[in-house]
């Protein structure tokens, strides 16, 4: 976890890290496996208020998503993006990425 990043955030890649480390499949589609993801980061941009982003980093490769329903806009993560979709189908992340968006736009 970065010092001095949002909690919420922190909670999320942490999440998406247990949820991709428990995925067997990994280890074909990323050098190194579940050790290479666990330097993953995640962020959500909110500079485009109508269609904010939530982004994932992977070593150099980076790929960005609609929070809104999860479909890649643009970018690569190893081959990693069907399962980060289904990470984000699950109802307790799309409502933390929904609650996290709405307590931006209240600022």
């Amino acid at each position: 976890m970065a010092e001095g990043k949002n909690p919420q955030l922190s909670s999320l890649e942490q999440s998406l890290i247990n949820f991709l480390c428990s995925k067997k499949e990994i280890d074909g589609l990323v050098s190194g496996g579940s050790k290479r993801v666990r330097g993953l980061t995640f962020n959500i941009d909110m500079k485009n208020s109508k269609q904010p982003l939530f982004t994932v980093q992977i070593g150099m490769c980076e790929a960005a998503f609609n929070c809104m329903n999860g479909y890649k806009e643009r970018g690569s993560c190893f081959g990693l993006e069907r399962f980060i979709r289904d990470w984000y189908e699950r109802p307790s992340v799309k409502g933390e990425i929904q609650s996290f968006i709405s307590s931006k736009n209240k600022k």
